[in-house]
């Protein structure tokens, strides 16, 4: 009798998911026509922007020159003592962001202690991987 009563709720179950799907595949095919005749009808105008253009004596020399800041990582420094280290040579924007980065990536403690000459600009992830080679 139990075999019995889950034949029928599956059988029903079935039916249900086939009944709903079709309606649903009815009803987008009905919704796609009225669109692409909506489209159809209507008229858009799409204007092109207009090129800007730069004069080529307005770039400086100085824009192509790479600039990089040399730090000192000493022993005994945290990983807190470096993030400020590049925080305040402009290395880095958010002191917590790239702390949470380096912990996330577990080399809070792999910092190599030295000279260090890091180009600006560059991701904390490029930063991670100068300081702690």
């Amino acid at each position: 009798m139990k075999k019995l009563i889950l034949f029928i709720f599956i059988i029903g179950f079935s039916m249900g998911l086939i009944v709903s799907s079709s309606i649903n595949i009815i009803n987008n095919r009905t919704i796609d026509k009225q669109n692409i005749t909506k489209n159809k009808t209507e008229k858009t105008k799409i204007e092109m922007p207009k090129k800007i253009e730069t004069p080529k004596n307005t770039i400086s020399k100085e824009n192509k020159k790479e600039e990089f800041i040399t730090i000192v990582i000493q022993n005994g420094y945290t990983s807190e003592k470096v993030a400020d280290i590049l925080l305040d040579n402009g290395l880095i924007q958010h002191k917590q962001d790239f702390l949470t980065l380096l912990k996330s990536l577990n080399l809070s403690s792999k910092i190599r202690v030295g000279e260090k000459s890091i180009k600006k600009g560059i991701s904390m992830l490029e930063i991670i991987n100068i300081i702690t080679s």
